[in-house]
């Protein structure tokens, strides 16, 4: 009777457990969204990126618009968070490892001559396979090519003029910034050459706005599948993402 009272009540409050959103919203210069995309381009690329993740993964892809093969220079190509610089290009060296395995019968005579049994013996044989990172990254035209590197934030904004929210109060918790006061500052650099020249592009942003939700007020749900069958369960989605936002989800 005590475990069941004491699961019972352990369910509840799970159940009654309120989680919260910290979301941060991105300015940039220079720049388009466009659909689920934030956009930088000059005479020969485009680079694009969608920072709806955990953190703000710094994830983009560079399309090559011109006639020619583009070349990255990832040895030259940084990632500045606050005025701290970090390159592409770490000379790191991937391994991995397989195995092959063959078998082969082997006979084995009983002492009556006159049963026989095959045995199955193995042979495995291990390849290690080791890749070097490339400090350089061809483009063809007309195609792009994705990178994935850093991350903006590794946890939520504390500050003591931005409450977290709470069940009491249904108000918006929001802290907004101009560039120079911004708590996250940082920049894409990105060297490349096209027909031996060589050119720099810097996409530069901030965070403007930081603002704590209940998580409850985030999602929408969703009932129905893309042919407009009801499905076994719902599911529920984000209202708003948006690609010059990221977030975080807490207790």
């Amino acid at each position: 009777m005590k475990l069941t009272l004491i699961l019972t009540l352990a369910l509840i409050f799970t159940a009654c457990s309120t989680t919260y959103h910290q979301i941060f919203t991105v300015e940039s210069e220079n720049s388009t969204i466009l659909g689920n995309k934030i956009m930088f381009e000059d005479s020969n690329i485009i680079v694009s990126y969608n920072l709806w993740s955990v953190g703000g993964e710094v994830e983009f892809s560079v399309y090559n618009k011109s006639n020619s093969d583009i070349t990255l220079d990832l040895t030259k190509s940084y990632f500045v968070l606050n005025d701290l610089s970090y390159e592409y290009y770490q000379n790191r060296s991937y391994s991995s490892s397989s195995s092959n395995s063959s078998e082969f019968g082997k006979l084995e005579v009983v002492e009556n001559k006159q049963q026989a049994n095959t045995l199955s013996e193995s042979s495995t044989k291990t390849v290690m396979l080791t890749i070097s990172e490339k400090s350089q990254v061809n483009i063809p035209p007309k195609a792009l090519k994705y990178f994935s590197e850093f991350k903006i934030s590794q946890n939520i904004y504390r500050n003591c003029d931005l409450v977290l929210f709470n069940s009491r109060s249904r108000k918006i918790n929001a802290l907004n910034f101009s560039k120079t006061e911004s708590p996250f500052i940082f920049s894409n650099i990105l060297t490349y050459s096209n027909n031996g020249v060589v050119k720099r592009l810097q996409n530069n942003f901030y965070v403007a706005v930081i603002e704590n939700y209940e998580s409850e007020s985030l999602f929408v749900k969703i009932e129905k599948d893309e042919c407009g069958n009801l499905m076994e369960l719902p599911k529920y989605i984000y209202k708003n993402p948006a690609p010059n936002r990221f977030y975080f989800k807490y207790k």
